[in-house]
């Protein structure tokens, strides 16, 4: 069991939307293969329920663009389908948080434009608010917004853990790859039991508790 050491913490759901998980979602529609995220649910559902219990601010993010997509920069070249599908839009059933980790009054949603959930929000300084330290990461996709917000995390000094099997990726190699490079470099990869073992052991209170 890897002993998981964090000062106070905040958990970064990233990007757990309909657009990703929903069969009605803009990703479905456009043939990715959606089976392979939705086996983080439930382990993403336990550790958010975990950290809701022990006090961890709870701050998700959500891809979000404009009708005429006219923030979405270069994207929309590389991934044309956003279009074509009209996905990830403003005030669309597509953008909103799953069902089963829906947000609860007192949580923190932080809208998005780019793959990392610091650039252009208020994320750096909700943390900052809040006297953060270390992230606990979940969400998808791992490859491409749970890896970019870890690099901006780390560069930003905070400490980074990232749940392995509370985050996903279209491509197992490209998970594989991402894990390892952020293992390497940027943060701690633990499972999610051992992060709930880990919060378990905690002493109960508040964000500056150690765990």
């Amino acid at each position: 069991m890897v002993s998981v050491a964090l000062t106070r913490p905040a958990l970064i759901v990233v990007d757990m939307q309909n657009a990703f998980f929903g069969e009605d979602g803009s990703l479905n529609r456009a043939g990715f293969d959606i089976s392979l995220l939705k086996g983080i649910v439930q382990n993403v559902t336990s550790v958010i329920n975990k950290s809701r219990k022990c006090g961890i601010p709870i701050i998700y993010t959500r891809q979000v663009f404009r009708k005429d997509f006219a923030d979405a920069g270069s994207i929309v070249e590389i991934w044309p389908h956003l279009k074509e599908t009209g996905a990830l839009v403003e005030d669309s059933w597509d953008i909103q948080i799953i069902d089963e980790v829906k947000p609860l009054y007192g949580d923190f949603v932080v809208n998005k434009h780019r793959f990392s959930a610091f650039y252009n929000t208020d994320l750096e300084i909700i943390l900052r608010c809040l006297k953060i330290e270390t992230l606990i990461i979940v969400g998808v996709t791992t490859s491409t917004c749970v890896e970019s917000t870890v690099r901006d995390a780390q560069f930003r000094d905070f400490k980074v853990v990232v749940v392995s099997d509370c985050t996903a990726e279209f491509d197992r190699n490209f998970y594989k790859a991402s894990l390892k490079a952020i293992e390497y470099m940027f943060g701690k990869v633990v499972s999610t039991e051992e992060l709930l073992k880990s919060i378990e052991n905690r002493h109960i209170g508040n964000t500056q508790n150690v765990i």
